[in-house]
């Protein structure tokens, strides 16, 4: 009979050991999509091979294509975390829709949102419980205190989509008018890593921003850089990010405004975004062997 290492799992899927006092009647696949799901931040239906592909990509495990309602989706509705329903229209097979419920909330959501609560301000926390659109609006606010904490709920929702643990902010939105953030995040599945996130609220991010977060990393320790922005990325800081991913063990991910529209649109696209970037840091630290 198989036993499960809860310790072990909990360091996988990222969990901490009140979550596991809820999910701990699952089975890893049924518990990485619930955390996938929660991550998402949308209470709308939404596709679940889309949250699937985001789970597998976050959690490193792998789904069953055509037992999924067998195997996932019929015990989460059953527990009463996801109501499901069948698309139509078109031709072929058709993926379920799923939609959190109440009970996914307020048993899963709102316990992870609860382990910030000592670590930032308050109303960040009512900002992470809003649809990533509802957060990239406030940005646009007259309010400086305002459009600052939407640029750090900007980075914690794009991280914790990932399944990423926060560590620190660096430096407040509000305390440079809205127009910048730096936080760190950090994973230990598989191997340790931290990484370093800008976000800039700005038309254009420039060779010095990146220069800057490069600067920064031996201080922080960070493995990957990650520069957000809602703006377009210049051609010389992505030269120059090449350069650098070229000459040292770095990563640097760069998402634009572009990248973010598409993540609104469909959370599991930033697992496309993520891996579009890790090619080219492959292809860029290629060996001649």
């Amino acid at each position: 009979m198989w036993q499960v290492n809860e310790e072990r799992l909990q360091e996988v899927l990222g969990t901490n050991p009140d979550e596991m006092h809820v999910l701990g009647k699952f089975t890893p696949n049924q518990r990485a999509f619930l955390l996938a799901l929660a991550n998402s931040g949308i209470s709308d239906p939404q596709p679940a091979n889309q949250i699937t592909k985001l789970a597998e990509a976050t959690y490193g495990v792998t789904f069953p294509e055509k037992s999924l309602p067998k195997e996932v989706l019929n015990a989460l509705a059953e527990a009463g975390y996801i109501t499901i329903s069948k698309t139509t229209g078109g031709r072929g097979a058709k993926p379920f829709d799923v939609t959190p419920t109440d009970k996914l909330v307020a048993e899963v959501v709102v316990p992870l949102l609860d382990q910030l609560k000592d670590q930032t301000d308050h109303k960040l926390l009512e900002l992470l419980r809003k649809p990533l659109n509802e957060i990239i609006n406030e940005l646009n606010s007259y309010d400086r205190y305002t459009s600052g904490l939407a640029l750090e709920a900007l980075a914690f929702k794009l991280m914790r989509l990932l399944g990423m643990d926060y560590l620190a902010t660096r430096l407040r939105a509000q305390a440079t008018g809205g127009a910048e953030v730096d936080l760190l995040f950090e994973s230990a599945r598989l191997v340790y890593s931290r990484w370093q996130v800008q976000c800039k609220n700005t038309t254009r991010v420039a060779l010095d921003d990146v220069a800057k977060e490069v600067g920064l990393t031996h201080f922080l320790k960070s493995n990957v850089i990650v520069i957000v922005s809602t703006g377009i990325i210049g051609t010389e800081a992505r030269r120059y990010a090449n350069k650098v991913m070229n000459d040292s063990n770095l990563c640097i991910v760069m998402v634009d405004k572009a990248d973010l529209d598409g993540i609104i649109a469909n959370p599991s696209y930033i697992v496309d975004v993520f891996n579009r970037e890790a090619k080219l840091a492959m292809s860029l630290k290629k060996l001649d062997i």
